[in-house]
């Protein structure tokens, strides 16, 4: 899950004046590639933790999508994990553009429990001549039915140049069942601009349960 979707249509404010427009969504997207959308895809079968896919559909009424990864699953001193993408979407002469994605992630489990994830994605809007990234990482410590963690995350320049949105996350996960959990999440969105608009912080506390049938 995105940071951004705990709060994403929510306008931030300046000095309690509402800024139309200025979300979560807007600001600290993750940029997670191109989502779903009708297309033709080919994943390899899997050699040494790794496989491979690539793919390629009508992203948009008016643009074609492609994208490729690479995965890798093993074992190294606990669970370890890492993908890493390219996805582009050619606008066929539209007002968004062409525009390019590259990221990655790595996630690793300690045998003992401690357990990390990173991941940096940047994007090329090319007819905006903007580049945008999101990125983050986020330690965290399981024990038992108990997960605990903080995340560290940053949008860069994607409202616009010289904007820049940080959120810092604490979060609890309780599993006192395999079909059943109790999680709660403290957030906290705080923003930078160089275009001289102050963005007041935002606060989001959430609680919740998910139960698998």
């Amino acid at each position: 899950m995105c940071i951004c979707d705990w709060a994403g249509a929510f306008n931030f404010r300046s000095n309690g004046v509402v800024l139309a427009g200025v979300t979560p969504n807007s600001t600290i997207d993750n940029l997670d590639f191109e989502s779903r959308y009708d297309r033709i895809q080919y994943t390899t079968p899997v050699f040494g933790g790794l496989r491979a896919q690539v793919s390629y559909g009508q992203r948009t009424a008016t643009g074609e999508g492609t994208e490729a990864s690479l995965w890798y699953s093993g074992k190294l001193m606990g669970d370890f994990q890492a993908a890493i993408g390219y996805a582009k979407v050619s606008a066929d002469g539209s007002a968004t553009g062409d525009r390019e994605t590259i990221g990655g992630s790595v996630s690793w489990l300690f045998t003992g429990g401690f357990n990390i994830t990173g991941a940096y994605t940047t994007r090329d809007l090319n007819a905006q001549n903007r580049d945008i990234s999101h990125w983050y990482i986020k330690p965290g410590y399981k024990f038992g039915p108990h997960a605990v963690s903080f995340g560290y995350y940053q949008g860069d320049d994607q409202f616009a140049n010289g904007t820049k949105m940080n959120a810092y996350a604490l979060s609890y996960v309780w599993n006192p069942v395999r079909w059943a959990e109790v999680y709660a999440t403290y957030l906290m969105y705080k923003g930078d601009t160089d275009v001289g608009i102050e963005i007041d912080d935002m606060t989001v506390g959430v609680i919740g349960t998910r139960i698998r049938f």
